[in-house]
């Protein structure tokens, strides 16, 4: 339980790890749904010093490239807006004073719930439930009446 103003800080500054995240499309991109096919290439960078310092420039000492498949890309950006959403709850728990409208938050909250857009939270769910499912249907299926359920 840190100051809400201390953990800023500490988050913005004494940085030495950077991440840059490059989408791409593998196979033939699927137009209905194109997360089926959205894989990212990440690029993790460590510098010398920490940033932000006295010069301009800081020598870069490790590089490192990782390609993320389709659900690692959907659970990193759960993750990501988890941890958004964290970030707004808590400054909103912090208030000393009067707390502040509260529409952002309910914003936030519809736009995970209900996306218009990427079509959210239903689209992970169809393409990565359904998946899971028929894999271990099939498996079940190879394993004939010699199933094991945990």
């Amino acid at each position: 339980n840190v100051a809400e103003y201390v953990y800023q800080y500490y988050k913005f500054n004494n940085v030495d790890k950077f991440l840059l995240d490059r989408p791409f499309h593998r196979g033939e991109k699927d137009k209905s749904v194109e997360i089926k096919t959205l894989w990212y290439s990440r690029t993790t960078f460590r510098t010398a010093q920490t940033l932000p310092g006295v010069m301009r420039w800081a020598e870069v000492t490790s590089l490192e490239r990782v390609e993320l498949n389709p659900l690692e890309v959907a659970i990193d950006q759960m993750t990501l807006s988890i941890q958004k959403l964290r970030d707004t709850v808590s400054k909103y728990a912090s208030a000393n004073s009067p707390p502040p409208s509260v529409n952002p938050l309910s914003m936030m909250i519809n736009g995970m719930v209900e996306a218009a857009v990427m079509g959210g939270v239903k689209n992970y769910e169809s393409i990565f439930y359904c998946a899971i499912s028929e894999r271990q249907s099939l498996s079940r299926r190879k394993l004939g009446k010699a199933e094991v359920f945990d």
